[in-house]
């Protein structure tokens, strides 16, 4: 009889000594294989012979043991293990089930067939991949991570909740911190072992420059070290040699010791250059009889001392010390201006001309063009004009313009400038005036330096350097554009003149135009209506381009576009770069009091007593004042942290106590409850966020979480700034 796996297989015969081939058995599973015939004692081999009495053997099969790689399917990003259908697996060989099941990168995977229990399969787990081999930029004080990278500054665990996504764009690393890292898994393979960064201290500062005011230049810079004027200007490499400062006065230079291989750039020194002093107030005589040189420049104040000028500033000469006036004059031209002192540089100067008779020539009364005195015979210059013209009508203190001339023009390639003293003037093309147009009498005064716009709508857009408000004497549109002429002062001279009109209707400001300054500090922008007006002074014009242009980090669709527009447009946030504005970074407590200390135009504060907050930091006076309008609080009672990373519990407690500081309505509050991380709120910040939840400045980082300790990104804080400003 044989048998085969317990089934009966044949039933044959033979005589003793006879040798019988049986054929080889079919396994009942294909989880098995064929080793022999057996019978309860002996294992033979085929053919069989018969010994003289019945003979009962058996197939004998084996439990057959998957192949190599067979039966399973690994998870790469999960690191899990899958069964396949008739297949059992086991991470130790013994435990063996048919769900899915953790795995080790570089461990063993066993597999069996179901429900075999003696042949099982070893399979090798792949190892993990090494960890990635990248560097913090020491310049940029970061990494830049695709979006193949996860990073956390938490922790090295793979399992801590505080991984990020790379998103291509440039990740800070502050001095000290430590920043983890690695690969994303693939389908191929597992996530990658862990990066460990720490990024490089901060060099030491340098020594402050010292200022020669004699030279208007700098001492004690070298190469090593970087400057920039103003706290959001660019940083420029110095030199070893002196640096020239006319550029600069009035203005703030920051100093830092350069990025290096090893350190991050220093934190930086400042040093306030200060303004150049306004010309003084000081008169000529003319000479008493012509050719006898004795004219005079009087009104100088004995203990003062002063320099003298008879071609045009390019050489000067010391006046007498004492000296009240400068006598002995020959007709002609001269500057006079304060000489530099210890601490002061040399003023403007002042022109002063000494004519060469004793009886100067009396201005005439009312406007006059040189050839033409009066609007009737101004009025007959202009019918006389050829095209290309241009006539000077010196106003001579008047203000008021009949329509008249600007009928007689109206149509004519002749240019009419109206000087009205002071740097002053107005100029049109008459080609620029309508000839069927019904013009009107138009009074061209002009009153620089006016307050009429309220400071917190101006300081909303007060640019890098100043503004200046200007209130037209005239009331509604001229019927065409004219040019305003305008002295801003030479040390302005390079910067951008952005024109700004002031609704009062919607109380905001208006842009209107912008020109660069003149290098002899004038302006001309156009203006076709009468109102109030501010000139705003800033390093770029404010005309609106697209910062999708500009940064290569915020498409057209980035969600905060518009929002990174406005705090751009506003001078509110500029790039980490010219070409990145990193809307995935995160912002610190001094950048954003900063922010709200330019909007206030802030330039001075009491020390606030934080440890870590000295003088010569650059958001020291934003700081200052913030906490002593109880805008901020520090971390403790000597600690402000300015360079953490700023939460949004605390951007919403900023806000919210600006708002108080502004005196606007701070009652609203909405119901927090329904966010899952609801809990994570700090116990101080319960009010802040629901004060800020409630007027819309945040919302949910997703339906059901408000995520109130985690670093607001750049990104964010532009959308909450625009939310709150348009308020």
């Amino acid at each position: 009889m044989i048998m085969n796996g317990g089934s009966t297989f044949a039933t044959d015969y033979a005589n003793s000594g006879d040798s019988v081939a049986f054929p080889k058995p079919d396994p009942t599973s294909e989880n098995k294989e064929f080793t022999g015939w057996v019978d309860e004692l002996t294992n033979y081999t085929n053919p069989i012979t018969v010994n003289g009495s019945d003979l009962i053997v058996y197939a004998w099969f084996v439990e057959k043991a998957p192949a190599k790689e067979e039966g399973y399917s690994i998870n790469f990003t999960a690191e899990t293990a899958t069964a396949d259908e008739n297949y059992e697996i086991s991470t130790d060989g013994t435990d063996f089930s048919k769900d899915t099941c953790n795995i080790t990168p570089g461990g063993t995977l066993y597999v069996r067939y179901e429900g075999n229990t003696m042949a099982v399969a070893e399979n090798k787990i792949d190892d993990r991949p090494e960890a990635p081999t990248l560097s913090i930029d020491t310049t940029s004080e970061g990494v830049i991570l695709s979006s193949d990278y996860y990073y956390s500054f938490t922790s090295d665990a793979y399992g801590n909740n505080d991984w990020k996504k790379g998103a291509g764009a440039l990740v800070t690393v502050e001095p000290g911190d430590t920043i983890y890292i690695y690969l994303a898994a693939t389908d191929e393979a597992f996530k990658s072992d862990v990066q460990t960064l720490t990024a490089a201290d901060r060099g030491t500062a340098p020594t402050t420059p010292t200022i020669d005011y004699g030279s208007e230049t700098l001492s004690g810079t070298t190469a090593e070290m970087e400057y920039r004027v103003g706290a959001n200007g660019e940083w420029k490499q110095c030199t070893d040699e002196d640096m020239s400062v006319t550029e600069w006065m009035g203005q703030t230079g920051y100093f830092r010791t350069a990025a290096t291989n090893k350190n991050y750039a220093s934190d930086p020194v400042s040093l306030t250059i200060p303004a150049r002093p306004v010309a003084p107030s000081v008169q000529g005589v003319n000479e008493s009889i012509a050719g006898s040189n004795d004219g005079k420049i009087t009104g100088l104040t004995a203990e003062i001392a002063y320099e003298l000028s008879h071609d045009n500033g390019q050489t000067w000469t010391d006046v007498a010390a004492g000296s009240t006036e400068i006598t002995d004059l020959a007709p002609g031209t001269y500057q006079v201006r304060i000489k530099a002192g210890t601490d002061r540089f040399a003023s403007e100067a002042a022109s002063v001309t000494i004519a060469s008779d004793a009886t100067p020539t009396p201005d005439p009364s009312g406007p006059s063009t040189g050839e033409s005195d009066g609007w009737e015979s101004i009025a007959d210059e202009i019918a006389a004009a050829d095209d290309g013209d241009s006539i000077t009508i010196d106003m001579n203190g008047e203000t008021e313009v009949p329509a008249e001339i600007f009928e007689d023009v109206a149509g004519k390639d002749v240019d009419l400038v109206f000087d009205m003293g002071d740097g002053l003037s107005w100029s049109v093309n008459g080609q620029d005036i309508p000839t069927d147009a019904d013009l009107t009498d138009l009074d061209l005064g002009v009153d620089l330096g006016t307050d009429g716009i309220p400071v917190d709508v101006i300081n909303a857009i007060t640019g890098e350097k100043d503004s200046v408000q200007i209130t037209l004497a005239y009331d509604g549109d001229f019927g065409f554009t004219l040019t305003l002429t305008a002295p801003l002062g030479e040390d302005n001279a390079g910067y951008w003149a952005n024109l700004y009109h002031y609704d009062e209707d919607t109380e905001a400001m208006n842009f209107e135009a912008a020109a660069e300054i003149d290098a002899d500090g004038s302006v001309s922008l156009p203006l076709s209506h009468a109102s109030q007006y501010a000139i705003v002074i800033d390093d770029h014009s404010h005309a609106a381009t697209d910062v999708s242009e500009i940064f290569t980090d915020v498409p057209a669709n980035h969600w905060a576009q518009a929002a990174i527009q406005y705090v751009y447009d506003n001078g509110l946030m500029t790039g980490v770069s010219d070409t990145a504005f990193a809307p995935e970074a995160t912002t610190t407590r001094a950048m954003i009091v900063s922010m709200l200390a330019r909007m206030e135009n802030v330039t001075s504060a009491a020390d606030a007593g934080f440890a870590d907050v000295t003088a010569s930091d650059w958001y020291a006076t934003a700081v200052n004042w913030a906490a002593a309008n109880g805008i901020v609080n520090g971390i403790s009672d000597d600690t402000f942290a300015p360079n953490d990373p700023i939460t949004r519990e605390q951007l919403a407690a900023m806000l919210m106590n600006y708002a108080q500081y502004k005196g606007l309505d701070v009652s609203a509050r909405a119901d927090l409850s329904h966010y899952s991380d609801a809990e994570n709120i700090s116990s101080w910040a319960n009010d802040v966020l629901s004060w800020a939840v409630a007027e819309g400045l945040l919302t949910g980082v997703t339906d059901d979480t408000i995520a109130p300790q985690v670093h607001a990104t750049r990104a964010q804080v532009a959308a909450i700034l625009q939310r709150f400003l348009s308020e």
